[in-house]
């Protein structure tokens, strides 16, 4: 009823695709915790530069998001 290699093959590329977007989900969860590292040793005035930064090759928005809640858990 059902081509059997046909079936799995489909199925083996829907799990290394799921699988691809699991490992890529997880390098940018890694790459944020690094960043929200990197930005917690920065000073008020630094991150306040971060977040002002509108220059081409400037700061990015995920960096400026992340200097926003830094500034804010430091009373700002």
């Amino acid at each position: 009823m059902f081509n059997r290699g046909m079936g799995m093959s489909f199925f083996d590329k829907v799990s290394k695709a799921a699988s691809a977007v699991g490992e890529a989900a997880k390098e940018q969860q890694r790459k944020q915790r690094e960043m929200i590292a990197r930005l917690e040793s920065k000073s008020d005035d630094q991150l306040k530069k971060i977040i002002k930064d509108d220059s081409f090759f400037g700061s990015s928005d995920t960096e400026k998001t992340i200097a926003r809640k830094i500034l804010r858990n430091r009373g700002y």
